[in-house]
């Protein structure tokens, strides 16, 4: 493993960013910055390559379309996998296999740090029920208490599962160099599988809207033949 793949500096600035965002996804802000492809691409500028952690965001944003953060729902929390992914995408090579490697760390980020997410809810239930006697008598500083607790005991857990994640980057860029699929079939296969997952997720949301399968064909068409025309 090239240990120096990820410089400490860096490394710290990418657990910060994975902790600002985090925070933005609940309790700070929700400002949309916790979405994957802003953490992505922050993250790839740090590492020296917004692009590559730009296109890492764009994959991850297709997986998570099919999140319906309502009510009371469990669902991934996609800030610090954003993050991570668009680290890993910057920073390995070849670029093909860091960016199938990096979204698919992305989405295991997303995944513990979703079902960390429910462990904070949990704990800021207990303490809503044990300062609930001092709620009922009027106790004014209470409610302030219980957002503070609340806002640093999530700003603690998108910090910790932000030093996982970064701390898994150079492995993935390890496991990047020494890759052996060819980078056609690792494109295509990254390519399909996020596609997949975003044909059922708009199925899922707009199934009932009039004249959705036309609009999303239409958006499809001109989103590929911008693509094609990007590229020529």
């Amino acid at each position: 493993m090239t240990l120096g793949v990820l410089s400490g500096g860096t490394g710290a600035a990418l657990v910060a960013l994975g902790t600002v965002l985090g925070l933005d996804a609940v309790s700070v802000g929700q400002t949309m910055l916790s979405r994957p492809i802003v953490g992505a691409t922050l993250a790839g500028a740090c590492c020296g390559d917004p692009a590559a952690g730009a296109a890492a965001g764009v994959l991850l944003e297709f997986v998570a379309l099919e999140t319906l953060p309502v009510g009371a729902s469990r669902y991934p929390d996609w800030a610090p996998a954003g993050v991570t992914a668009g680290a890993l995408a910057a920073l390995g090579t070849p670029s093909s296999p860091a960016l199938a490697l990096g979204v698919l760390l992305g989405i295991a980020i997303a995944w513990v740090s979703g079902r960390s997410m429910v462990t904070l809810r949990n704990a800021n239930g207990r303490r809503l029920a044990a300062w609930q006697a001092a709620l009922d008598a009027g106790d004014g500083a209470v409610p302030a208490r219980l957002m503070g607790r609340g806002i640093a005991g999530d700003a603690l857990r998108a910090c910790l599962i932000s030093v996982v994640g970064v701390a898994l980057v150079p492995i993935g860029a390890w496991i990047a160099g020494r890759w052996r699929l060819d980078p056609w079939t690792t494109g295509a296969v990254t390519a399909v599988a996020t596609l997949m997952v975003t044909a059922s997720s708009t199925r899922q949301m707009f199934h009932g809207v009039t004249a959705a399968r036309g609009l999303f064909a239409g958006a499809f068409i001109a989103g590929v033949l911008l693509a094609a025309g990007w590229y020529a």
